[in-house]
């Protein structure tokens, strides 16, 4: 009888890993995916925590200074807002 490896290999709901992504523009987070809202463009994938981060990121994500920033990681990024 065939038993899929997700189910041989069962593990308690608390142990189990749940993806989870940061913010694309305000880097809050980690949230878990069925709560960011998921943009698909071309090859690329951005998870935004509300309409607000996604309609800031649609109207500044050509300008010179907010692509450098977004070319940093997003875990490096949430850190040094930290220190700022």
């Amino acid at each position: 009888m065939f038993i899929p490896k997700r189910h041989r290999d069962w593990l308690p709901e608390h142990m189990k890993g749940r993806p989870a992504r940061r913010c694309h523009w305000c880097v809050s987070g980690p949230h878990r995916m069925p709560e960011l809202i998921q943009v698909l463009e071309g090859p690329m994938r951005f998870h935004f925590c509300s309409e607000t981060c996604l309609h800031s990121w649609q109207q500044h994500r050509h300008d010179v200074d907010a692509v450098e920033w977004l070319k940093i990681p997003a875990g490096i990024r949430a850190e040094i807002l930290k220190q700022v």
